[in-house]
């Protein structure tokens, strides 16, 4: 896990700071007052904030994307339904930004949305490493999913700091949600398999006050269905006549995504 820590830090530290991917993907960097009249000025922070955006928006896109598709192969493999559940959670979120790349006019990096394929080359790298790091068992792949939701909650943390749109904030906040809950939903079922998953990326204080705390509500996503289990309404099922303890609804549904 150790090894697997070191080389997805150092993948999405430099996919997600490396402004050339704009380019690698010919995007034009048309920012929020790109539709300025002829006559305006531009000034450059607003044209700096606009590549940031247009940055973000376009590595989270795919980000999300990359969630996803794990989930997906990883319910293929294991027939846990945990995954599939929170796969569809995942396509509400990457649909959520590819809004938001269409509202600002930015070019959508899914071009064609086939699972396992990006156009960023190191997410594409860390896609083919997870799923061979999470294939041989299924402690493995929750592990790995564990570990993706961690990666989410430090990247959109991140983003929060240099991004000042607030529609894009709002979607942010929200996704910080999903992913604090799939957190969550992992690392109690790995707990239910007598395993216990240790933060790899967030500060210690930070992950045990996410894991320890109940499922998130609210927001503009809804219908996780992560279903029933252990404390915080984990589980394998999709939450159907399960028996729950409160903190979420006996269907097994959730109200963030």
């Amino acid at each position: 896990m150790k090894k697997l820590f070191f080389i997805l830090v150092a993948a999405l530290a430099f996919a997600c700071n490396d402004t050339s991917a704009i380019d690698e993907l010919n995007v034009e960097n048309q920012s929020v007052v790109a539709n300025e009249p002829i006559g305006t000025v531009v000034s450059e922070d607003a044209i700096v904030e606009g590549e940031e955006l247009s940055t973000s928006l376009i590595f989270m896109r795919e980000e999300e994307k990359l969630a996803r598709d794990v989930y997906l192969t990883f319910y293929e493999l294991f027939e846990a339904e945990i995954f599939e559940n929170i796969a569809a959670s995942e396509q509400k979120h990457t649909d959520a930004i590819q809004q938001l790349i269409t509202l600002y006019g930015f070019t959508d990096p899914v071009t064609e949305d086939v699972r396992g394929v990006f156009q960023n080359k190191d997410l594409q790298e860390l896609y083919d490493l997870l799923i061979e790091q999470g294939s041989g068992s299924l402690v493995d792949a929750l592990e790995v999913g564990a570990l993706i939701e961690e990666v989410d909650i430090k990247d959109l943390n991140d983003a929060e700091v240099y991004i000042t749109d607030d529609e894009v904030l709002l979607v942010y906040n929200n996704l910080l949600k999903g992913s604090r809950n799939h957190l969550r939903a992992f690392a109690g079922q790995l707990e239910l398999l007598g395993e216990t998953y240790y933060a790899q990326i967030l500060d210690d204080e930070y992950f045990t006050d996410i894991v320890n705390s109940e499922m998130e509500t609210g927001g503009m996503m809804s219908g996780d269905g992560l279903g029933n289990g252990s404390q915080h309404g984990y589980g394998m099922g999709k939450g159907n006549n399960r028996e729950g303890d409160g903190s979420q609804p006996k269907d097994g549904s959730c109200n963030n995504g």
